[in-house]
């Protein structure tokens, strides 16, 4: 059984507060996670102070011309002793660039197509445009049909640069040199080369250091926006029970299980949106991550890429997010179904690794190549690649994978409710149902069965695991809560992210009864700012008075107040507690 520790906040007529610290440690841990995202980047990513000032040198009168001297640079700096000193993979931070080294055996008399399918097992072969890929095949196709004396000594070294782009701007050379063996004969079935690859990105010093600089601000502000808009709360919570107490006057204790504040940031727009500009800004650092995933000798730069990779799960929160607002606006709440950012993100891991290991080492690669020279002009479709059209084609893609899951729940969703001889939504207690059913379908009349759902039923995935590991659902029963899911569930429109399931950051207490001296039950309070109140449809608008409410907890009932006289019976209003607090049964 796990101990809680008691820490007394404060006492006013013998009511106390008490924190579960390991609770509060899980909610710290999933708060510095979020925070530290930015700056994880750098776990891949060189430090400015890491890389050596790179300016575009290779502006030369001919293409010919910079072929030739860049691959002279490159291979007289990174010669064979080089790479054999540094393993297959590399990364040569202070001069940002991305060494491979691999073997690869050309058959003798080999055809065009089996060509192609060698060359695609090549690390790197995923930049490769239309200009380098045909340069190789005819490297390779040479080197087949070459005769013993061809290849004597010196060897002939073939190689062919090529360049990077984004939106235009350079960001990168690539270059790739076959060097073959010399002990090679007109016996030989096949001859072994040795292949070279370098993937120079150009950096500038100021950009880094501007970048670290944005990191850091997007650093505080998540941290700030994680203090203002959900651990403040709880001081409010603490200040209004210390008191006021509960409308319960029996309970005068409370021990409170912090939630988790991932939910509230992930789901705003505007630091969403900031972790997509970050990642288009590392358009280099992807490049490095990619090649890195296209070779499995390095298995801690492997890992090390699909971790960095993962953070493409922000194009998800981000199109989730765009999307709320047509959603809203085309009231296609009853659409979709929310989603648990914290399983976005598991799941963007799950499927994000096997797509970029798919599509940098199999065939699938050629839906690539035939948007490398999209935006590059037909003079230069031979010399250059520009990554824009598969970054935003990847965005695009990653951000609409949660919404066609979410749409495709629902739509299972609706087939096997229809299926069923009688609809029902599982048990959910909720003083106001019958009332906000009636909202729903206005007309039909009272419903013919009350709608239950047990809170324990509500829980997302890390709250299942934390209470089973600190035995709060075992040991205490549940006295009320979840007020606002039962409306969501009910009518959708009420829900103000119908694509974001905010029930992770709720948060939940444990009362003690000063009758019996122990706690007996647990309340589940969540934050009112998930609910829409419909203020512009008369029909649905869920009113908010301005009455000085005592209360510790706001609520949301049909009760008239100074400033709320219910229309009818189906009017609802959100009664706010002492502070305006943002909680609510």
């Amino acid at each position: 059984m796990n101990k809680v520790h008691d820490v007394v906040v404060a006492e006013s007529h013998h009511r106390r507060v008490l924190w579960h610290k390991p609770m509060a440690l899980l909610s710290f841990v999933m708060a510095l996670n979020v925070a530290s995202m930015p700056l994880k980047a750098y776990l891949s990513e060189s430090f400015p102070w890491q890389v050596a000032q790179r300016t575009n040198w290779t502006v030369f009168p001919s293409f010919e011309e910079y072929n030739s001297e860049t691959s002279r640079i490159l291979q007289a700096y990174y010669t064979k002793e080089y790479f054999a000193h540094k393993g297959k993979f590399y990364l040569d931070r202070s001069n940002a660039t991305t060494l491979m080294h691999w073997s690869m055996s050309i058959p003798r008399n080999v055809s065009p197509a089996a060509l192609a399918s060698i060359l695609i097992q090549l690390p790197g072969a995923f930049f490769y445009g239309d200009g380098l890929r045909n340069a190789l095949a005819a490297f390779a196709l040479e080197i087949s049909l070459s005769s013993s004396s061809s290849l004597a000594k010196p060897p002939v070294v073939y190689s062919r640069c090529q360049h990077v782009r984004f939106v235009g701007l350079p960001l990168a050379e690539q270059c790739v040199w076959f060097v073959p063996d010399t002990a090679a004969t007109i016996e030989t079935a096949s001859i072994q080369v040795a292949v070279y690859q370098t993937m120079l990105n150009w950096q500038n010093k100021v950009f880094l250091w501007a970048k670290l600089v944005f990191r850091l601000g997007l650093t505080a502000v998540v941290c700030r926006a994680m203090a203002r808009q959900y651990y403040c709360h709880y001081i409010v919570l603490v200040a209004n029970f210390l008191a006021t107490g509960l409308r319960d006057k029996s309970i005068h204790a409370l021990e409170i299980y912090v939630g988790d504040p991932t939910p509230v940031i992930l789901s705003n727009t505007w630091i969403s949106l900031a972790f997509v500009v970050d990642f288009w800004l590392s358009a280099s650092a992807v490049g490095e991550s990619l090649l890195a995933i296209s070779q499995h000798e390095d298995l801690w730069a492997f890992h090390l890429a699909i971790l960095y990779t993962s953070r493409s799960v922000w194009f998800a929160y981000f199109f989730m997010r765009l999307c709320t607002y047509a959603i809203k606006k085309y009231r296609l709440e009853e659409s979709v179904v929310p989603l648990d950012p914290t399983m976005v993100a598991v799941a963007s891991i799950v499927y994000t690794a096997p797509l970029m290991v798919i599509n940098t080492t199999t065939a699938l690669m050629h839906m690539e190549y035939a948007l490398w020279s999209v935006a590059v002009t037909a003079e230069e479709r031979d010399e250059a690649i520009d990554v824009l059209p598969v970054t935003a084609a990847v965005t695009i893609m990653l951000g609409a994978l949660p919404l066609l899951f979410s749409v495709t729940v629902k739509w299972y969703r609706t087939l096997k409710v229809q299926g069923e001889h009688c609809r029902s939504i599982t048990e959910l207690t909720f003083d106001m149902t019958l009332v906000a059913q009636r909202r729903m379908h206005p007309g039909r009349g009272p419903p013919s069965a009350v709608l239950r759902q047990r809170t324990e039923d509500a829980l997302d995935l890390k709250q299942r695991l934390a209470f089973k590991a600190f035995g709060l659902k075992r040991r205490f029963s549940m006295s009320g809560g979840g007020s606002i899911y039962t409306l969501h569930a009910l009518n959708p429109a009420y829900n103000r992210m119908p694509l974001f399931n905010h029930r992770g950051s709720d948060c939940f207490v444990v009362c003690r009864s000063s009758k019996h001296h122990k706690y007996d039950c647990k309340m589940r309070l969540s934050l009112w700012r998930s609910l829409d109140l419909q203020e512009k449809n008369p029909a649905l608008c869920l009113h908010k008075c301005t009455t000085n409410h005592l209360d510790c907890l706001s609520r949301l009932d049909a009760t008239a107040c100074p400033t709320f006289k219910p229309a009818d019976s189906t009017s609802l209003c959100i009664h706010l507690g002492r502070q305006a607090s943002p909680w609510i049964l």
